[in-house]
């Protein structure tokens, strides 16, 4: 039987990044690209529905670079709202790219690796000029590893109980994003601290996890980025 499926395996774990800049590599100039987790997926054919209005807005709005969806995570919409939105920012999954525009800013931060590569993107699209629309009607089910709900007085924190080399990715990106876009100092300086607290409050393995993190913030302060390789 035919396929149009094809799997690509590198040997090694190269990062979520180098995976979508050598998706991007193989397509033509002018063409969209579909970037999914594996944690997600469409409702019966609200993915192709999507797609078809995603390759119109594309074709017809060139100052758009790339669309994005709603999704579902814990039983509840992420956005509230109808029809498509302008927004800043989306995660990797479910978004629709113009390939014209992603190589115009050259495309994904390998440096990063893995997390935040989602969000540098975003950034770099909109200081290029470009724009990101979000359909609220199209929800996406999404659900991030073994992440639970707790509750912290009147809050409702996400526990998502990553390893210790995850913890480390996440502080030292943080601070990769703190430096690149200065904006972002005041939100990421307190999702630091706040990881910091729930690994302190919920989490097992704390000690280990918590020198993860002191050790991400300072391979993120000294430039160290890239793969982790144990040093």
């Amino acid at each position: 039987m035919e396929t149009k499926v094809e799997y690509i395996f590198f040997g090694e774990n190269r990062g979520i990044a180098a995976a979508l800049n050598y998706a991007l590599a193989l397509l033509p100039e002018d063409s969209i690209l579909l970037t999914m987790d594996q944690d997600s997926s469409f409702v019966q054919d609200d993915g192709l529905k999507y797609l078809h209005k995603t390759k119109e807005i594309l074709q017809d709005r060139p100052e758009v670079a790339m669309c994005a969806v709603n999704y579902r995570d814990f039983g509840e919409i992420r956005f509230s709202g109808t029809g498509w939105e302008d927004v800043q920012a989306a995660i990797t999954s479910g978004c629709v790219v113009r390939t014209v525009a992603a190589r115009k800013i050259g495309g994904f931060d390998e440096r990063l690796f893995i997390d935040e590569v989602d969000i540098d993107f975003s950034l770099r699209l909109a200081k290029a000029g470009f724009r990101i629309w979000r359909s609220n009607d199209v929800v996406m089910e999404h659900h991030i590893g073994c992440s639970e709900r707790k509750t912290f007085l009147w809050k409702r924190p996400v526990v998502h109980h990553h390893v210790p080399l995850r913890k480390y990715y996440i502080a030292r990106n943080r601070i990769y994003m703190m430096r690149k876009h200065s904006e972002l100092f005041g939100i990421y300086f307190k999702l630091l601290l706040k990881s910091v607290l729930l690994v302190f409050l919920y989490e097992r393995d704390k000690t280990n996890k918590l020198i993860a993190i002191i050790h991400g913030m300072w391979d993120g302060l000294t430039g160290r980025m890239g793969k982790f390789d144990g040093a």
